[in-house]
């Protein structure tokens, strides 16, 4: 199988036929599988699938998670299990990974991706990624463009939508982060150890906005809380990846600033879960000294200074 496109799904019956249907009418290629992993959904989600499953046995395929069984009440958890779940049912020399309500808004994007990355010229990179945009159910629409950086230095602060991404499948073989985060900003950066990314000028993924999604329901510390877990699983792998930390220096920030709030019931299971695995960053962050907060503040500035850099040279020598 060239390509295996793995679709998130949790509740998602006013969106998921466009996500489906926008798989379905790539041209340029035939050689693939969509897999769609629904998270328990209570709506009429799994009656749609099973629809598309019955109109096209050889391309979809599906899988139920249990709600119980998939993180807990941790939405990023329950994503990543589904998408991890997904990529050891795949097949496809190259994946993609998409949310159900989000669509790919140009019909060429797996032509043009696999494309370059079966090209001889670009061995050495370990994703294609394209340009997209922000839409809105009124019919707005903003272009964000993806900044053609290395990957060390857009890790230091930049942010690219996964669904951008079509990936070699030696990211699931080789570097995935196995123990918490496969969804969004984990699984870029599991990506991006096994290489550079090559990027495309056209715009080819549409990325909904809405606020019944995990990211608009949390609040500001629950998503930098997310950050640090993710940077938890990166020192437990025994990354040493410098870029990381400039990354997280800011969300670290925030959430020793805001630590009296962490013995609040709304962040105790956040607070749980870090405390299962090595390297307990939640509790140090939660008994830090107002010493260590003026110390991650002059880091803060001086990473900034030193990526700021960084991305001026990569420009003048490169663009």
């Amino acid at each position: 199988m060239l390509l295996s496109i793995i679709i998130v799904s949790y509740n998602e019956e006013k969106y998921i036929p466009q996500a489906i249907e926008s798989c379905l009418m790539q041209v340029g290629i035939d050689d693939y599988e969509i897999i769609i992993g629904d998270d328990g959904s209570s709506d009429n989600s799994l009656e749609i699938i099973k629809e598309y499953k019955q109109k096209y046995p050889d391309k979809i395929k599906y899988f139920i998670m249990d709600r119980d069984e998939t993180g807990g009440v941790i939405g990023a958890i329950r994503a990543s299990n589904v998408i991890k779940t997904g990529l050891a049912i795949s097949t496809g020399k190259y994946i993609n990974v998409l949310s159900a309500d989000d669509f790919f808004c140009d019909n060429s994007k797996f032509k043009k991706s696999i494309s370059l990355l079966e090209d001889e010229r670009y061995t050495k990179y370990s994703a294609a990624v394209s340009q997209y945009k922000k839409v809105w159910d009124d019919g707005r629409e903003e272009i964000i463009e993806n900044k053609k950086l290395p990957f060390r230095v857009m890790w230091s602060g930049g942010y690219v939508h996964v669904s951008c991404f079509v990936f070699k499948r030696d990211v699931f073989r080789k570097k995935l982060l196995l123990s918490r985060f496969c969804d969004d900003t984990g699984l870029i950066f599991s990506i991006g150890l096994l290489g550079d990314f090559i990027y495309l000028d056209d715009v080819m993924f549409a990325y909904r906005q809405r606020a019944g999604s995990i990211m608009h329901k949390s609040d500001e510390l629950e998503l930098c809380i997310l950050e640090l877990l993710l940077l938890q699983d990166i020192f437990n792998i025994g990354n040493k990846l410098s870029s990381s930390l400039a990354r997280m220096s800011k969300v670290m920030l925030f959430v020793c600033e805001n630590r009296s709030f962490l013995k609040d019931k709304k962040y105790t299971k956040y607070m749980k879960n870090a405390g299962q695995y090595k390297y307990d960053i939640l509790s140090a962050v939660k008994n830090c000294n107002v010493f260590y907060i003026k110390i991650i503040k002059i880091l803060i500035y001086l990473n900034e200074r030193f990526w700021i850099w960084r991305r001026s040279l990569f420009k003048r020598i490169h663009i």
